[in-house]
């Protein structure tokens, strides 16, 4: 898990960037594409961490312990550091 979480990281890190380049442009093409980045990179962190949150559901319904789950739903859960 904690590869999804890394990717989940990279993921968010991506789409902050993207959106700062697109606050930094002055081309209107330019910025159009970097907010199209963004979004896009967003939804595909937020749709990384609904996968991720949905095996630790299904790990949590079969009894497994709170060992087992990732550092994202740890804290979706309230049960992580973050």
């Amino acid at each position: 898990m904690e590869d999804y979480q890394a990717s989940l990281e990279k993921l968010r890190s991506d789409a902050a960037e993207a959106a700062l380049i697109r606050d930094l442009a002055t081309d209107m093409t330019e910025r159009k594409m970097f907010d199209r980045l963004a979004k896009h990179l967003g939804q595909l962190a937020d749709d990384v961490e609904r996968a991720i949150n949905a095996v630790d559901d299904a790990y949590r319904k079969l009894g497994m312990t709170n060992a087992h789950l990732s550092p994202v739903a740890k804290h979706a859960h309230g049960t992580g550091r973050h």
